[in-house]
């Protein structure tokens, strides 16, 4: 029997196997399945369309926590002070007297000028708000395309870009 592939996808692939059956390209175009019949059944009838959107939520997602893996570089006893220091580099950038008991301490340890300390954690926090603002519209823009798109091919084709 001739299988009819037309716009076979990896979602359709998945289909034939979740369904029990197997589908394999043996030649350019010539197709091998362990049941003709039922195989070509899920592929007159299926539609990727809805596997496609969420695989393609799913990678997003995933390619997001690479981006957002920089962080962990940072033990969690320092992630929990940025805020505080963040707070401390505002009111300082203020008011040069205001009390800033942590940032004098990290300067102190590290052997810091204290004023060049206060200009890099409020250059980290900004670049963090830049990094973070344009992970959250892209994501926005991605899933905006696919939960309109019809096209499975072009929503298989979307990728995550900061």
């Amino acid at each position: 029997m001739i299988i009819f592939t037309n716009g076979y996808s990896e979602h359709h692939e998945r289909a034939i196997n979740d369904s029990g059956y197997s589908i394999t390209e043996y030649n350019d175009g010539d197709w091998k399945t362990s049941n003709d019949v039922e195989v070509q059944k899920i592929l007159d009838t299926f539609d990727p369309l809805p596997a496609a959107k969420i695989s393609s939520k799913r990678r997003i997602i995933e390619q997001i926590r690479k981006h957002s893996d920089a962080q962990k570089s940072y033990s969690s006893i320092e992630r929990s002070t940025f805020s505080r220091q963040l707070r401390e580099a505002t009111a300082h950038e203020s008011d040069v007297n205001s009390l800033t008991p942590l940032l004098d301490k990290i300067a102190v340890r590290s052997g810091i000028n204290k004023s060049d300390l206060v200009l890099s954690i409020i250059k980290k926090s900004n670049d963090e708000y830049d990094l973070a603002s344009s992970i959250v519209g892209e994501r926005n823009r991605l899933e905006s395309i696919i939960d309109i798109e019809t096209d499975y091919k072009i929503i298989d084709k979307l990728e995550f870009i900061v």
